[in-house]
């Protein structure tokens, strides 16, 4: 979505156009798509950082929030935002807490910060079970260079030819955004610590998904380091 790295004004503009014309597809498209909901996961600590990496200006704009705008610009009914107990929130654009845009995520807060990212996928899936959703795509905050397409991608898929799950890949190996159908819910809801859910893919699941192969390995850079960062800022240079 071009939206992202333009200003603030401007993108959310974008934004808005992108919400409608979403609602117009699924409005044509009938009742029996499926529910898939997206899990933002935002509450790591950033401790390798030093420094809340969400917050961290990327061409002007807070670097949390650039993931979650895709997210909310693609056809993911819903959104789950994962966060820190305490966290107040200061890295999020305030335009995404107005109504308009409140009603398309909730806000969930894990109780133990100490977890890990099992226990935030945890606290999504949860979310998603409640809405009674048919699968969840795991987006993580700190991944600015995922591109709408990707997301859509996955939810083509899985709608065209449904799997356990449905991730994104470079060089062969599968990683985030990924799509879980609902059968994968019961296994993630065991997940221990700071597990994830590599171990699975890899492991029992192996024959069960599918990973969409993409060339370009600056999609899945993932801001972790101070060096990460360096580069992120390089590349938005270019984007």
């Amino acid at each position: 979505m071009t939206g992202l790295l333009v200003q603030p004004g401007i993108h959310i503009i974008l934004l808005k156009i992108n919400r409608m014309i979403r609602i117009i597809h699924i409005e044509g498209a009938g009742n029996d798509m499926g529910t898939i909901m997206g899990i933002y996961l935002a509450a790591g600590k950033s401790e390798r950082m030093g420094t809340n990496k969400l917050a961290l200006p990327l061409e002007g704009i807070p670097l949390g929030n650039i993931a979650m705008h895709t997210a909310l610009a693609s056809s993911l009914d819903h959104l789950a935002v994962v966060v820190n107990k305490k966290d107040p929130l200061d890295w999020m654009d305030p335009l995404l807490q107005k109504p308009e845009f409140k009603k398309h995520w909730t806000l969930v807060r894990c109780e133990k910060d100490e977890a890990g990212q099992a226990y935030s996928i945890k606290m999504g899936i949860q979310q998603a079970i409640k809405i009674h959703a048919d699968a969840a795509v795991i987006l993580l905050a700190d991944q600015p260079f995922v591109p709408r397409f990707m997301i859509e991608n996955l939810i083509t898929h899985f709608r065209t030819q449904p799997c356990l799950f449905t991730a994104s890949g470079y060089k062969r190996k599968p990683r985030p955004p990924i799509l879980f159908s609902k059968e994968a819910f019961h296994d993630l809801l065991h997940l221990e610590e700071d597990q994830g859910a590599r171990h699975l893919i890899r492991g029992k699941w192996s024959s069960r998904g599918h990973v969409v192969q993409y060339l370009c390995e600056c999609y899945f850079l993932d801001i972790d380091h101070k060096e990460d960062y360096e580069k992120a800022k390089e590349l938005k240079k270019w984007t």
